[in-house]
């Protein structure tokens, strides 16, 4: 227990050190002057809002790296990556500004992508310039101010030498595969002699990857305050799911969901808390009495403590938002937080808490639900599948139940996990 405590003290605490280390992962690329002329060199990875906003740039690995603005390049592009282009905006009616726009695809017409607060989506055709598609505009309908979408409007102007592409207009949506879908079949219609430049191709499909995970966990039962159990070990073993590149303004962004089967190895010594005088339980047919002072009264067995098998069997299914950190080309830093749910599928009859099993006709509730937090490492440290190892505190509890607190069950759990995803 304490060592898996230390363990996740150790990664949330350098966490912030490898957060900032991963801020200097180089990436090659190349620039483009003002003049035309094109600059290889490497690029410190960031974030889409970031990268609209600056361009760091090397010209090898150990020389000085030099910022650009937007405005004082043309562009910059990762090699084989996203491309960005110094392009003029209107960030309202009267205000103006440079900024680097992802460039996602160039054709008859081209579409940019830019995120500050919010996502933005601008369509350039000559000699209409830069026109934004999520621009918006409240009117007060009566009772409410609305947003009326005026995007599918402007795509039908700018198209309009192509009547045959209406039908796909309305049904596409302001996200990159779709307006890159779009874009694609009006130029392949109305331009025969050059293929448009797809700058996003591959990158905007969402990537799920199955993995399979083993682990064990430190398990602590808390009976309302009035009585609690010491760290019990538990195996796990389960399935893995990890669905990234969903947030197009943070590619580091994705969803983590396990499908985990556990088991407690040991017996559970519980013991009464500090405020509570006495707790009833029975154990293998026989009444017992927590009390830290008065023993062997009557026929119940007066306890400091009671040593008993729970043998609980459940299936938990987490599910995080996570946010990953290169910390070097083979290693990522990945950290989280989530919900779980915890389902339990049998456990000991022969063991009875009285005044839970008096209201639930069971000693542990059936379902518990909480937040969770991870930390961990992923790599491809050996052959080409991804290995990882995560830790875990879960916090989980009875929410449904609407009875006095004492009576509310909580679960605090610590775990460690290892894996593959395939």
């Amino acid at each position: 227990m304490k060592l898996i405590c230390s363990l996740l003290l150790f990664f949330v605490f350098s966490s912030i050190n490898l957060c900032a280390s991963s801020n200097n992962i180089l990436r090659e690329g190349y620039i483009i002057s003002l003049k035309g002329d094109t600059l290889k060199g490497f690029f410190l990875s960031q974030i889409s809002r970031n990268a609209s906003e600056k361009c760091i740039f090397k010209s090898n690995v150990d020389s000085e790296s030099k910022t650009y603005q937007p405005g004082e390049i043309v562009g910059y592009r990762y090699l084989d990556g996203k491309y960005y282009v110094s392009k003029e905006i209107s960030t309202d009616s009267i205000t103006k500004k440079v900024v680097f726009l992802e460039f996602l695809i160039k054709g008859m017409t081209s579409v940019y992508y830019y995120v500050d607060d919010e996502e933005h989506y601008y369509i350039e055709k000559s000699p209409d310039g830069l026109i934004e598609l999520t621009e918006k505009e409240k009117i007060y309908d009566g009772t409410h101010y609305i947003i009326p979408s005026k995007a599918k409007g402007k795509l039908t102007y700018l198209m309009k030498d192509c009547p045959g592409i209406n039908s796909e207009i309305q049904k596409t949506k302001l996200t990159h595969k779709s307006l890159i879908k779009l874009t694609k079949d009006y130029h392949d219609k109305v331009c025969t002699s050059e293929s448009c430049i797809i700058y996003e191709k591959g990158n905007t499909a969402a990537k799920v990857k199955f993995g399979l995970l083993m682990g064990f966990s430190e398990n602590r039962y808390n009976f309302g305050g009035m009585m609690a159990t010491n760290f019990g070990r538990s195996y796990q073993i389960g399935a893995a799911l990890k669905i990234s590149n969903i947030f197009m303004f943070n590619e580091h962004l994705n969803f983590k969901i396990n499908f985990i089967l556990e088991k407690d190895s040991k017996s559970y010594t519980f013991t009464l808390q500090d405020n509570y005088k006495y707790c009833n339980m029975i154990y293998n047919n026989v009444s017992y009495t927590l009390n830290k002072t008065d023993y062997g009264v009557n026929s119940m067995k007066y306890l400091p403590s009671l040593y008993a098998d729970l043998n609980v069997i459940d299936f938990k299914i987490p599910v995080s938002l996570n946010c990953d950190f290169d910390i070097s080309k083979k290693t990522t830093f990945t950290c989280g937080i989530g919900i779980s749910n915890k389902l339990i599928l049998s456990q000991n009859k022969n063991f009875e808490v009285s005044e839970y099993y008096a209201v639930y006709g069971k000693s542990i509730n059936s379902l518990l639900t909480g937040c969770i937090l991870t930390a961990g490492f992923e790599g491809n440290w050996i052959g080409k599948h991804k290995v990882f190892v995560n830790m875990g505190y879960e916090y989980l509890s009875d929410f449904r139940a609407k009875v006095d607190r004492t009576l509310i069950l909580s679960n605090n759990q610590f775990s460690v996990q290892t894996g593959i995803y395939f």
